[in-house]
């Protein structure tokens, strides 16, 4: 018996204003967006845990990004153009970029 929707609520510390809520995708592996397609919102790494799997409009639970700051940037940013970006995302080590 699996739990189909179990709706929890966390208490994070805000970076940037707002207020997030969505569904949750987790990962417990440090992701980098540029290896993400900015069109569909596809993680495209292969071998990453969320591999296929889009992060478009969902709550994004990481532990941190990877890869140069300035490849991370410029991923983010072609994903916030295409509106393909996560809702919300809590990453449990905050790096300059995210």
């Amino acid at each position: 018996m699996g739990v189909k929707n179990l709706e929890i609520t966390l208490k994070c510390h805000r970076i940037v204003g707002g207020y997030g809520e969505g569904e949750a995708l987790v990962t417990h592996e440090p992701i980098c967006f540029y290896l993400t397609d900015p069109k569909t919102g596809i993680v495209r790494e292969r071998g990453h845990e969320l591999e296929g799997k889009s992060i478009a409009n969902k709550v994004l639970v990481f532990p941190s990004g990877k890869a140069s700051s300035a490849v991370q940037i410029d991923g983010l940013y072609k994903l916030m153009v295409n509106k393909m970006a996560p809702k919300a995302m809590i990453v449990k080590e905050v790096e300059t970029v995210l």
